[in-house]
């Protein structure tokens, strides 16, 4: 077995995928609710990276997005955008989550610039996003919600449990096999009763 290098890892995968795309949401500044400081910066290191080390298309990214510029994101862009089985897509969302208790599940919520408190409707619920993302076709997916409880998303997926520990080293063997795999991933910055 051969141990991958630096080199090869950041290589362009071009064989293994038609397309690289990642979509961006950072929200620093919020009508009705307090403000953060990291979001909006933490987007702009993320599509650098992206840009620059993996060859992504990184779509402008959206500052301090509305509920409608979220939810046009969702239900227009990309699905007009991942039209391959062979693309790969990263979707990231920075800023305010909340998550209401139910008689089932806990349910969790994105929170656009423009969203009022206490008004769920003017909220994005996790359900919303995970419908609209489980309906792209793309080989590798990377869904990073960097909220509080946004470990909600997870209960908004019947694969709610998946977790697998990654070896501290990993040889090209492996690489490729991961590469050459359908895989689909969550990453939450909290559960889904915990602030991030």
């Amino acid at each position: 077995m051969s141990r991958i290098t630096p080199e090869e890892h950041r290589e362009p995968l071009k064989d293994d995928f038609n397309q690289s795309h990642a979509f961006l949401i950072g929200i620093n500044s919020y009508k009705d609710l307090p403000p953060l400081k990291t979001a909006v910066n933490d987007v702009e290191k993320l599509a650098e990276v992206l840009e620059k080390k993996q060859s992504f298309t990184v779509f402008p990214p959206l500052y301090d997005a509305t509920k409608e510029d979220i939810e046009k994101l969702l239900n227009e862009t990309l699905p007009q955008t991942i039209k391959s089985k062979k693309d790969r897509v990263v979707f990231y969302f920075a800023g305010h989550g909340v998550a209401a208790d139910s008689d089932e599940k806990p349910e969790g919520f994105i929170i656009p610039a423009d969203a009022r408190p206490f008004d769920d409707s003017s909220f994005i619920p996790m359900q919303t996003l995970h419908a609209a993302i489980k309906k792209l076709p793309c080989k590798h997916l990377l869904v990073v919600l960097d909220c509080c409880f946004s470990g909600a998303f997870s209960w908004s997926s019947r694969y709610r449990d998946i977790t697998t520990r990654l070896p501290k080293r990993i040889f090209k063997e492996r690489f490729d096999r991961f590469v050459k795999d359908n895989a689909w991933q969550v990453i939450t910055s909290s559960a889904y009763d915990q602030r991030a």
